[in-house]
């Protein structure tokens, strides 16, 4: 019995790699897949050099790839199945970024408050140079990252993906993906 559903596995696998090949090689015959693999080159060469930008350009270029990945041609299979997904790279660089320079602000901060008797600064360039060499920037939109203190509690914060400015309401879940800025909270 075993040995039965062994050999139809076989011949399922190989007609699975034949069908494979087949649609391959019609690809390589009719010149689609050179065509697909030129345009898939060229767009990935477009998104290495926009790599290469500051922020927010870079950001700004991951949006438009985002928003633009439709290969010319139905029958570019590689494009069409990779290039979504690289797309998203510049996104998602700025949004692990984010989080790194909230944290290196909020970071000064606390170097603030014990420098000043637990006083908070009343705006981040008070920072500047003695606790961090400049205000760090959003990538999400190149400004000064945003900053709200309330009593002895504050929060610091980018504007996040979705480009919004919610007020520094950070909401977590890891369940739900939500629009929300990106912020190191500090409660005392």
């Amino acid at each position: 019995m075993e040995a039965l559903l062994r050999q139809g596995q076989s011949r399922r696998n190989y007609l699975d790699r034949f069908g494979l090949g087949f649609g391959i090689s019609l690809l390589r015959v009719s010149g689609l897949l050179e065509g697909d693999k030129t345009y898939f080159c060229h767009e990935v060469g477009r998104q290495l050099t926009a790599l290469e930008l500051p922020y927010p350009a870079r950001f700004a270029a991951g949006q438009q790839f985002a928003a633009a990945t439709n290969a010319p041609s139905g029958f570019y299979f590689l494009s069409g199945m990779l290039l979504p997904a690289l797309a998203k790279v510049h996104i998602r660089d700025a949004e692990h970024v984010a989080p790194v320079r909230v944290a290196a602000a909020a970071l000064a901060i606390e170097r603030f408050r014990l420098a000043h008797g637990s006083a908070l600064p009343d705006k981040l360039e008070q920072l500047v140079p003695a606790f961090c060499k400049a205000i760090p920037t959003d990538p999400i939109d190149g400004q000064p990252l945003r900053y709200k203190t309330h009593g002895a509690s504050y929060v610091v914060y980018s504007i996040g993906s979705d480009g919004q400015d919610d007020g520094g309401v950070v909401w977590e879940s890891n369940y739900v993906k939500i629009p929300q800025d990106v912020g190191f909270v500090v409660k005392h």
